[in-house]
Formats: structure tokens, C-alpha cells, sequence
């Protein structure tokens, strides 16, 4: 699990923090839709997928095709569990801390170290799949999406409580 306490400096406390949840249900929700949708996959592989590339290509193609399919969708899980445990979002008196998921793909990190003074305020963006927090910016030019944490809209409230108090 990553410590954002390990990112503060000499005198900073970290006021609020988020990340995707360590309760027995956060698990749960984790691995459920694998358990559920992997039977479902496996039988789609075997019953369409490889007959369909069974009758269009030669020979063991088809199996290696399905077989590439099924590796990718086993990463793609082993990533979100991956990310399940390290992704974070901190702020403290100073600074923006975190590692989160990356902007245009889930299968990479990026950490974020902004200083408060250059953050403008931040929006909780509602979705059933995967709510966000846009971090606005003071050069208005850009802002930070940040995708699959909880409490996002307590993250942003009290954020912006703290942009106000220091302004």
C-alpha cells in the first residue's frame, strides 16, 4: 500500500486524504465483477470467439488471438488491483499530493505534487462508473482530472475550504 506520509516534508500534516476504500466492501466490489464476468468471458472465448477465428484463420491463429484477448483482459485485471492499493489523494497546508490514475489510460500512474498556491478550486464530477475530482488550476489553462476515488465530493469541499482560508 503506498503512505502518502512518506511524500510530507519537515512539518506538514496531511489534512484530508482520499483513495478507493479499505473496507471489507471495497474488496468485495474489486474482485466480484471478475468472479462474475470471468466465467462469462472464458465461456464467449470458447463458444464465439474461437469458432468465429477457427473458420477465418489457419491453423492455431485463432487460439493465439483468443488467448492474447484473454491475457489482456487478466492484465487489465491484475492492474486494477494493482492501483486498488497504491492510488491516493492528499492534500496538506501546503501542497497537493497523490498517485492516481493516469488521464487517458487506466493502466498507468502518475503521481501529482502541486503547491496550493497554484491550485484555482475543485469540482466533484458525479458518474456511476467513475467519478472524478477536476483540480482547476490558477493559470486556467489546465486542470487535473482525477478518476476512481471515493468521498470525491468531501475531497472537494474541504479543498476548496482550505483555498479559501488561506486566501
Amino acid at each position: 500500500m503506498s503512505d502518502p506520509a512518506s511524500r510530507l516534508q519537515p512539518g506538514e500534516h496531511i489534512l484530508f486524504q482520499i483513495d478507493r476504500g479499505r473496507n471489507w466492501y471495497h474488496y468485495l466490489l474489486l474482485i466480484l465483477p471478475y468472479l462474475l464476468l470471468g466465467p462469462l468471458l472464458l465461456w464467449m472465448v470458447a463458444n464465439v470467439l474461437l469458432p468465429i477465428l477457427g473458420d477465418l484463420l489457419p491453423g492455431p491463429a485463432g487460439i493465439l488471438i483468443a488467448g492474447t484477448f484473454v491475457l489482456i483482459v487478466l492484465a487489465g485485471m491484475v492492474v486494477d488491483m494493482i492501483q486498488f492499493e497504491t492510488n491516493y489523494l492528499a492534500f496538506t497546508e501546503k501542497r497537493l499530493i497523490g498517485r492516481v490514475q493516469g488521464t487517458n489510460t487506466a493502466w498507468t500512474t502518475r503521481p501529482i505534487d502541486l503547491p496550493l498556491e497554484a491550485v484555482d478550486s475543485a469540482v466533484a464530477v458525479p458518474g456511476f462508473l467513475y467519478p472524478a475530482i477536476e483540480i482547476r488550476l490558477k493559470d486556467r489553462r489546465s486542470a487535473v482530472l482525477v478518476r476512481g476515488l471515493r468521498r470525491q465530493k468531501q475531497f472537494a469541499e474541504k479543498l476548496n475550504a482550505v483555498l479559501i482560508h488561506r486566501s
